[in-house]
C-alpha cells in the first residue's frame, strides 16, 4: 500500500523543514499587523534547512545538545507542531512519545486519556475498550489507572505514554528522551518492546543523550547544532564526531581545573537502580592493590585488573559489565564490556564479582582513570555509571611517545 506520494506506511521524508517563532508584541502592534498583513517582528529560528529521509523499518538517533532544536524537530515529524516553511510527509500511524504529558487532558483518567488517545490513533471505540487492558498491564500504575493524571508523577507519565503508543503497533516510533524519567525496571522493559518494534519492522526515531543507546538501537543519526544539521551518516560516525565536539569544550573547562589529588569517585544512575556497584578494586599481577593511592604498572609487562563487585535484583539476569579507561585529559582509550565479548554471566542470586584482566598492559605512559558500568544483559540500558572509580599509572618502557603500544614487528623487504 502506498500513500498519495508513492511512499509505504513507515516512511518518513522532511524537505527544508524550518521553524521560527516571533517576539512577543503589544495587542495593538499584533493588531496592526493582522490588519496589513505585514509583521516587522524578527524572527528566531530553532530549525532551518533540515532534510531527512528514512525508509520504512529505519532507525534513526537524533542527537545534540539542549536547546539545538531536536524536540522541535520531532514534534515536526509526529505532526503535532507545524514547520514555518518545508514538506513534511510521515506516512502511517505515528506512535510517540513527546514532552511529559503532552496530548493528555490532566482531569482526564489515565483510563479516559488512554482510550482517546487510542481513537485519536485511528481505533473505533470497540477496538480502544479492548485494548485498555493490555495498556493498563503495560503501564503497571495500579490505582492511579482511575485518577486524574494531574496528580501524577513523571515517572507515571512516561509510563502511561509509552504504554499508549505502542499499545497498537505504529508504523512509526518517536521516542524522545522521556525514558529517562521512568525508573530502571520500566525503562528496561520499554526498550525490549522498542527492540520488539524494530525487529517487526517499524521505523523509529530516537532522541536521546546516551550515546552508547544511540549506536545500540540506531542504523543511521544526524546531529543538531542551533537548528542546523551538522553531520548525518551511519550511527557510529555521527556518534564519534559528536564526541570529538564534546571533549574539544571538556578539554577547556579541565584546562581551568586546578589539579589538587584524586578525584573522588561519582555515582550516576537512577534512584531505584536494579544493579548497583558495592566496590572496585585494582590488581596488579593478580594482587589486590588496595582501596587507597595510585598503583603504577610497567607498560608492557605487567598485568592490569579490575574486579567489580556488584548487587543485582535476583529477579533479572546479571547484569553486563563494562570498563572505561581514560587519560589524564579525559579523553576516552578504550573499553571492554562483558556482553560485547560474548560473555554471559551465570545467574548468581543477586550477588556477582566480575574481573576483567588486561594481560601485558599495552599502555605505554602516563596516568589514567576507571570508570565502571552496570547495564541489563543486552548492554543498553544504564543501571550505574561510577565516575573516576579507581586511578592507576603506567611507566614507559621506553622513549618512545604515545599511549597505546601496538603489537607489532618489523621486517626488512
Amino acid at each position: 500500500m502506498h500513500s498519495d506520494h508513492g511512499l509505504q506506511p513507515g516512511e518518513i521524508r522532511l524537505s527544508g523543514i524550518g521553524k521560527a517563532y516571533s517576539d512577543q508584541v503589544r495587542p495593538l502592534q499584533a493588531l496592526a499587523e493582522a490588519l496589513t498583513r505585514r509583521s516587522h517582528r524578527p524572527k528566531h529560528w530553532v530549525l532551518q534547512g533540515v532534510d531527512v529521509a528514512l525508509p520504512r523499518g529505519g532507525s534513526l538517533g537524533v542527537i545534540g545538545a539542549n536547546g539545538a532544536g531536536k524536540s522541535t524537530l520531532l514534534q515536526i515529524m509526529a505532526g503535532t507542531l507545524l514547520p514555518s516553511v518545508g514538506q513534511r510527509i510521515c506516512v502511517g500511524r505515528i506512535g510517540a512519545l513527546l514532552e511529559l504529558g503532552a496530548g493528555f487532558n490532566p482531569e482526564f483518567t489515565g483510563e479516559e486519556n488512554a482510550r482517546l488517545a487510542c481513537v485519536l490513533m485511528g481505533m473505533t471505540p470497540r477496538e480502544a475498550d479492548a485494548t485498555l487492558p493490555q495498556i493498563e498491564a503495560f503501564a503497571e500504575i495500579g490505582s492511579a489507572w482511575s485518577r486524574p493524571v494531574k496528580t501524577y508523577s513523571s515517572g507515571m507519565f512516561v509510563r502511561l505514554a509509552f504504554a499508549v503508543s505502542t499499545a497498537v503497533e505504529p508504523d512509526i516510533l518517536i521516542v524522545d528522551e522521556a525514558l529517562s524519567v521512568g525508573d530502571a525496571a520500566f525503562s528496561r522493559k520499554s526498550f525490549d518492546r522498542i527492540m520488539a518494534l524494530r525487529e517487526r519492522g517499524v521505523t523509529l526515531v530516537f532522541c536521546t543523550h546516551a550515546l552508547y543507546q544511540v549506536e545500540m538501537l540506531c542504523e543511521q543519526a544526524i546531529w543538531i547544532d542551533r537548528g542546523r544539521i551538522m553531520a548525518r551518516g551511519a550511527a557510529g560516525d555521527v556518534v564519534a564526531r559528536y564526541n570529538d565536539h564534546l571533549k574539544s569544550h571538556e578539554r577547556a573547562a579541565r584546562d581551568a581545573e586546578a589539579v589538587t589529588g584524586a578525584r573522588e569517585p561519582r555515582v550516576l544512575g537512577a534512584a531505584d537502580r536494579l544493579a548497583r556497584v558495592r566496590g572496585v578494586e585494582l590488581l596488579v599481577n593478580g594482587a589486590a592493590c588496595g582501596p587507597h593511592g595510585m598503583p603504577e604498572l610497567r607498560s608492557d609487562i605487567d598485568e592490569l585488573g579490575v574486579r567489580v563487585h556488584v548487587s543485582y535484583d535476583a529477579a533479572i539476569p546479571p547484569p553486563t559489565v563494562a570498563v572505561l579507561l581514560s587519560d589524564a585529559t579525559g579523553m576516552h582509550v578504550t573499553s571492554c564490556t562483558s556482553f560485547h565479548d560474548g560473555v554471559r554471566w551465570q545467574s548468581a542470586q543477586g550477588a556477582l564479582t566480575a574481573c576483567l584482566r588486561v594481560p601485558s598492559l599495552p599502555l605505554m605512559r602516563g596516568e589514567f582513570t576507571v570508570d565502571v558500568f552496570l547495564m541489563c544483559e543486552n548492554a543498553i540500558h544504564v543501571y550505574e555509571h561510577v565516575v573516576h572509580a579507581a586511578r592507576f599509572s603506567v611507566m614507559p618502557a621506553g622513549p618512545e611517545p604515545g599511549i597505546v603500544r601496538l603489537p607489532h614487528r618489523w621486517e626488512q623487504q
